[in-house]
């Protein structure tokens, strides 16, 4: 299985022990099946942009500089495919094809669909507007089916 991991699951990742903490194990466990090889994901260049966009919220200017980069160093560190930004014509291609409310959020779907992924995996809702296209699931939802395809290919 492939998965998208869209920023909202990235930020709790990251930072999700303290800001997160309701949602900080489910996700940690999931990535923890990536690293393990039980399932493939991918991050974008979007992706590590709206790390930094968050830390730059969220952190005393000072520290924004380190913390960005130690929090991209960290998921660097993960299993994971970085795949590049959608080029212009990418864009004009298949932005009607997926329309959803957060407009930044569509080149998350589309790189998901261009890359073949079996989810795209957050915790934003508008993600359902496009779920008929590119199936949304949030971080627990993706290792129970992690764990499903597991344990059916280890029992044939």
């Amino acid at each position: 299985m492939t998965f998208y991991l869209d920023s909202s699951v990235v930020d709790v990742y990251l930072f999700g022990l303290e800001k997160e903490p309701q949602r900080y194990p489910d996700v940690v466990a999931f990535f923890e099946a990536i690293n393990a090889g039980q399932a493939n994901a991918i991050i974008s260049v979007y992706t590590v942009q709206e790390v930094a966009t968050f830390c730059r919220d969220s952190f005393p200017p000072h520290l924004f500089a380190t913390i960005t980069r130690l929090s991209i160093q960290k998921l660097m560190n993960v299993r994971l495919q970085l795949v590049p930004l959608l080029t212009r014509q990418e864009k004009i291609q298949h932005a009607r094809r997926f329309p959803i409310r957060d407009t930044s959020d569509q080149p998350h779907v589309i790189l998901a669909h261009l890359h073949q992924c079996d989810a795209l995996v957050a915790y934003d809702e508008h993600f359902q507007d496009t779920a008929h296209l590119m199936p949304y699931l949030r971080p627990n939802e993706a290792l129970a089916k992690i764990k499903t395809a597991t344990n059916s290919s280890t029992t044939h």
